[in-house]
């Protein structure tokens, strides 16, 4: 069954009226838009928000999610769309050298999902408190990128006694690739 993007924002206008206390959603592969976004943006309570494969869900929606539930977010799943949005709002400089910052503080983030990873450096120094990282790998030809980022994880600080934990999912695999890994 084909569900419509108006089906959806009608959806979540009656989730958001009368579940204000959802604490998780998979909205994965839906026609959700920025529009829909920011509806779900009036939930309180919003921990987790899955958003994979959300093909009108762009970086600035992405941006605008964690501008507005970043403090509550303990987990969201976009793509690589999460850390384009860090990336867009990181440090930059001023004409003086100085660094400016669009964003103040630090996200409550506890979960992140790389896929075909990048942007590991900039979601380790936006989101500290990290303590279980998810990296999705395809490209069995391409090993160096995943080889650097993979070294990027040593950027997180390891949460609690337990430290980080990484799951590492890749789909399919260069024989040489793994035996560089032992």
């Amino acid at each position: 069954m084909e569900i419509d993007r108006d089906e959806v924002e009608l959806f979540l206008t009656d989730l958001t009226e009368n579940c204000r206390k959802i604490h998780s959603l998979d909205l994965s592969s839906s026609p959700v838009d920025a529009r829909c976004c920011e509806l779900l943006c009036d939930l309180p309570r919003l921990r987790v928000l899955k958003l994979d494969d959300c093909a009108a869900v762009d970086t600035a929606t992405v941006a605008h999610v964690v501008g507005r539930l970043g403090d509550n977010l303990a987990q969201l799943e976009c793509g690589n769309r999460l850390q384009s949005a860090l990336a867009a709002t990181t440090p930059d400089e001023n004409g003086n050298g100085e660094a400016t910052s669009r964003r103040r503080r630090p996200l409550s983030l506890k979960s992140v999902t790389f896929r075909q990873p990048t942007g590991v450096g900039a979601v380790a120094r936006d989101c500290p408190g990290v303590h279980r990282v998810r990296v999705v790998h395809s490209d069995y030809e391409n090993t160096g990128i995943l080889d650097r980022e993979m070294e990027e994880l040593n950027a997180f600080e390891a949460a609690g006694n337990d430290g980080l934990k990484v799951d590492l999912e890749m789909n399919s695999i260069n024989m040489l690739f793994l035996i560089q890994v032992y």
